[in-house]
């Protein structure tokens, strides 16, 4: 039996379910955007961990140079004050202080000394996160505008398919159409008119009854029985 919509209907599906992947794309990409900016921040949160750990020991040791001056001045007040006491005393409390300033100093100075090592060597890392996460960024951002590209494609080619269908379905009956229109809002179930071979359903892979083969030995387009998808024999449906 002739369906002579048969073959408008293959090629609207052909397109329909074109359109249908490029929506599930173009679903999936804002989380792939998101996915990428949380690679970025990453990335730039590592670079400014590194430049913080170089301020800290920075302030570190400016903190530590502004007490040993501040020590150094102490007791070079304490010394002219000395000069000038004289209760034995008062002035042997002030050489004790200043001997005790001076102890301070010295373990200032000392972890002074082992701060400009670390510091070397936050410096160090901080170039070298720089320099990796710095290419790493780059291709994060090249990923970024391959992403929002494809998605303007997707966009141009859902809105081509969506110009293009009210003249493919020029031709196919309305009860048809009907038909077609709700399988088609399932089309992650499969194709809606799908081809049956060796007595098995294109769309859902179950095999056929007889009375339902016998319809399609006729050349009918008939229903599947197990998932109510348009099938038909390619060898005997006239497309």
């Amino acid at each position: 039996m002739a369906h002579p919509w048969l073959g408008k209907l293959l090629a609207l599906q052909q397109s329909d379910l074109r359109s249908h992947i490029c929506r599930k794309k173009l679903d999936s990409l804002p989380g792939d955007l998101k996915n990428l900016l949380g690679r970025r921040d990453a990335l730039l949160k590592e670079v400014d961990d590194a430049s913080s750990a170089v301020k800290k020991i920075e302030l570190e040791i400016k903190n530590g140079e502004s007490a040993v001056k501040k020590l150094e001045e102490d007791n070079r007040k304490l010394q002219q004050q000395s000069a000038m006491v004289k209760k034995n005393a008062e002035y042997q409390a002030m050489l004790s202080t200043i001997e005790e300033n001076k102890n301070k100093t010295g373990a200032i100075e000392e972890k002074i000394l082992l701060l400009f090592d670390d510091l070397e060597a936050a410096r160090k890392n901080l170039a070298d996160v720089k320099r990796q996460n710095g290419a790493a960024l780059k291709l994060v951002k090249e990923e970024f505008d391959d992403v929002v590209a494809f998605g303007n494609t997707l966009k141009k080619e859902i809105g081509e398919l969506a110009a293009a269908r009210p003249e493919k379905i020029r031709g196919i009956a309305p009860d048809i159409l009907r038909r077609y229109g709700i399988l088609i809002q399932r089309a992650d179930a499969g194709a809606p008119v799908a081809p049956v071979e060796n007595g098995i359903c294109g769309r859902c892979h179950m095999r056929m009854t007889p009375q339902t083969l016998n319809l399609l030995h006729k050349g009918e387009v008939a229903e599947c029985d197990n998932c109510q998808g348009m099938i038909y024999d390619p060898e005997r449906a006239e497309i």
